[in-house]
């Protein structure tokens, strides 16, 4: 992936979910828009959820975790003019308790 992610996602106890997550999209070949990526976070982020997750899979509680998990546009922001923006920004970057997730190609995934 050649331009940086960043997710705010609200809950800082999901840095294992997306961490490990936006390193591998780091070191993939994703070369698409926004909106692909969008659709490709939310349909495998249950699964990064899972594999760093000690509970039982239930399909129930699967159906809650991943519309918990679910992003909506607004809180993705992909490439280099938004996350900069995101980063300018002193109230979306005051107060922050680790609960949003970014990545720089090239880098390793971090939080704040």
């Amino acid at each position: 992936m050649k331009h940086p992610v960043l997710i705010k996602f609200g809950d800082n106890d999901f840095y294992n979910t997306f961490v490990p997550m936006l390193n591998c999209l780091s070191r993939s070949r994703f070369e698409g828009t926004k909106e692909e990526l969008l659709a490709l976070i939310n349909d495998i982020s249950l699964a990064f959820y899972c594999l760093q997750s000690a509970h039982r899979r239930e399909p129930e509680r699967d159906e809650c975790m991943k519309d918990y998990l679910t992003l909506s546009m607004d809180r993705l922001y992909y490439g280099e003019d938004e996350v900069k923006a995101f980063f300018s920004d002193p109230a979306e970057v005051a107060g922050s308790n680790g609960e949003s997730f970014f990545i720089y190609p090239d880098q390793e995934a971090g939080s704040f």
